[in-house]
């Protein structure tokens, strides 16, 4: 599975929520919270990691808001990784390859 695809599989299970219209439809799998009181920490919703943040421009219009955000995106590896091991979890376990001969690549000439 080359890495991108892994990325892809980790991107279908995890959610990075931030504040902001791209992400008001992710924010609402946390209805009736705080972004203040929540960020930073994950929980699962359906099947999905959700990891409610504050959006980085929030350090720009109130900046004692800036060393919660670099903690939380600090984290963000730690999250994906919890991520990465319930989803391990979650697969079966792959059928077993059967024996093959070894095959050598013919020349064309």
């Amino acid at each position: 599975m080359s890495t991108a695809d892994e990325l892809a599989q980790i991107a279908a299970e995890v959610n990075v929520c931030t504040r902001c219209k791209l992400h008001q439809g992710t924010i609402k799998a946390v209805p009736g919270e705080k972004i203040s009181r929540i960020h930073g920490q994950p929980r699962w919703v359906n099947g999905r990691l959700i990891v409610p943040m504050m959006h980085p421009a929030a350090a720009l219009h109130q900046v004692q808001n800036r060393p919660l955000i670099e903690t939380d995106f600090r984290r963000l590896p730690e999250f994906l990784e919890q991520a990465e091991r319930e989803a391990a979890k979650q697969q079966p376990a792959a059928p077993a390859k059967p024996d093959m001969p070894d095959l050598e690549q013919l020349s064309m000439f």
